[in-house]
Order: structure tokens, then sequence, then C-alpha cells
């Protein structure tokens, strides 16, 4: 069974919109940059990854919102855990990683 070096191996552009409902559902955020489920601030440069920009908006725009919500510390990676946590189950079907049942972000 092969190894997923990353996340960003299992996650594509199509999950971005799974993320920014879980967001807005969940704890009512919508970061500046995003509506009606796209990223406008991804770069669309040929050279550029759109998962990695993906990941990093997310890391510099939504942690801090995130974990003011939480009362988490500010450097807490709640964004990259939250999209860990919602891609789990491709995760564990290619062997990945193993999660009980109670697993949180």
């Amino acid at each position: 069974m092969p190894r997923v070096a990353s996340v960003t191996d299992v996650i594509d552009d199509k999950d971005f919109e799974t993320v920014w409902n879980f967001l807005e559902t969940k704890f009512d955020i919508l970061p500046n940059g995003v509506s009606n489920g796209n990223n406008i601030l991804i770069n669309k440069n040929a050279d550029t990854h759109p998962v990695r920009d993906f990941l990093a908006f997310g890391c510099k725009n939504v942690d801090p919102l995130l974990n003011a919500v939480l009362c988490r510390n500010q450097y807490y990676a709640t964004f990259s855990r939250m999209v860990f946590w919602l891609v789990r189950d491709r995760l564990v079907n290619v062997g990945w990683i193993r999660f009980s049942e109670n697993e949180t972000f």
C-alpha cells in the first residue's frame, strides 16, 4: 500500500469549499477574501501549488480567528489540524494514519 507524504497529497481544490462550509457552519467564520466557498486570494500562478497556497492562506488568515474563538494560543495550528481532521477518512483509507472514533481537531 503506498504511503502518503502529506495531507497535500490527499486534498485538492474541491475540498476548499468543504473547509469554508465547515468554518461557516460550525464557527460562523468566513475570512476576508473568501466568498461563496471560493478562495479568491490564492495565487493563480502556474508556479504555485493551489493546495499549499490554500493551507498557507488558512494558517495566516483563519488561525488567528479560530484561535481567538477557541481561546487557544495564537500560534496553535488549528486550521491545519482542522483540515487534517476533515480529510481523516481518506488518510485512513490509504493506511497513513489511524483515528479513534472520538478524535477531534
